[in-house]
C-alpha cells in the first residue's frame, strides 16, 4: 500500500521534511519521496517554508504542515513563480519544461462581482518555435474558460504572437486544472482575437488584462516578486 500524506504526520499533524522532494521552480509544492504524491504547504506556513527550503542544513531539522491541495489567501499565490521569474527559468530550461503558478482570489475583487471565486493558472515552457505562455482564468460560478496563448521573440521582451479564447470545463476537469495546475483542453474552444507581429510585453499583459475576466489577478502574476511567492 502507498505511502500517503496522514501515513507521516507526527502527533501534531506536522510532517518531516526528508520524507518529501521540494520542486526548485515552485518550492511551495512538494511531493512524498515514497509515493510521488503531490502535497503543498499551508499557506499559514509560508514565509516559514520558504526559509527552511532554501537551508538545506535545516530541511532535515524542520516538520511543516502540509496539505493534499493548494490553499492561499487573498491576493497570495498558491504555488509558482511571477512571470518575469518564470521566462528566466524557462529560457534555461529543457524545452517542455513547464513553469506552473496559480493564483486564487475571492473577495474584494473591482472587475468581477464580490462573491465570486476566479482563479488563475499560468504555464511558461521552452518550446521549438520560442518561449510559450498559456494562462487560463475562471470564475467559479460557469464553466466557461478563458484563455491567452503567447509566443516571445528570443530576446524576451515582445511577443510575436498571441491569442485568446474562451472553452468550457467540467467541474473534474476545472479541478484538474485549477487545483493540480494540470493542462486540460476543454471543449467548446471559441478563439476571440490573435495578433501576429511585434507586441511588447506590456502591451501583451495589458491584452491579456482586457480579455481575461479578473485583471487583478494577472497584475498579480506580472508584478509580484518572486521571493513573495515560492523562492528558489
Amino acid at each position: 500500500m502507498a505511502i500517503t500524506l496522514n501515513d507521516l504526520r507526527d502527533n501534531d499533524g506536522l510532517v518531516p521534511l526528508i520524507h518529501v522532494k521540494t520542486n526548485p521552480a515552485f518550492t511551495r509544492e512538494m511531493c512524498l519521496v515514497a509515493s510521488g504524491q503531490r502535497v503543498y504547504v499551508n499557506p499559514i506556513v509560508f514565509a516559514v517554508s520558504d526559509f527552511i527550503v532554501r537551508r538545506h542544513d535545516l530541511v532535515p531539522l524542520s516538520r511543516l504542515m502540509l496539505i493534499e491541495a493548494p490553499q492561499g489567501r487573498k491576493g497570495v499565490g498558491l504555488f509558482g513563480v511571477c512571470f518575469e521569474r518564470a521566462l528566466d527559468l524557462a529560457a534555461h530550461a529543457r524545452a517542455g519544461v513547464i513553469q506552473r503558478s496559480l493564483f486564487k482570489v475571492k473577495e474584494g475583487l473591482e472587475s468581477v462581482d464580490y462573491d465570486l471565486c476566479t482563479t488563475l493558472l499560468a504555464h511558461v515552457q521552452k518550446k521549438p518555435e520560442g518561449i510559450q505562455l498559456e494562462v487560463w482564468q475562471r470564475l467559479e460560478s460557469s464553466s466557461e474558460t478563458f484563455y491567452v496563448h503567447g509566443l516571445l521573440d528570443d530576446d524576451l521582451s515582445s511577443f510575436k504572437h498571441l491569442d485568446g479564447a474562451t472553452m468550457h470545463h467540467s467541474s473534474d476537469e476545472a479541478r484538474q486544472l485549477f487545483v493540480d495546475g494540470d493542462k486540460v483542453k476543454g471543449v467548446g474552444y471559441q478563439k476571440w482575437f490573435r495578433l501576429d507581429g511585434k507586441v511588447h510585453v506590456v502591451d501583451a499583459m495589458d491584452i491579456a488584462m482586457a480579455f481575461l475576466p479578473c485583471h487583478e489577478l494577472v497584475k498579480e502574476y506580472i508584478d509580484r516578486q518572486e521571493e513573495s511567492i515560492a523562492p528558489t
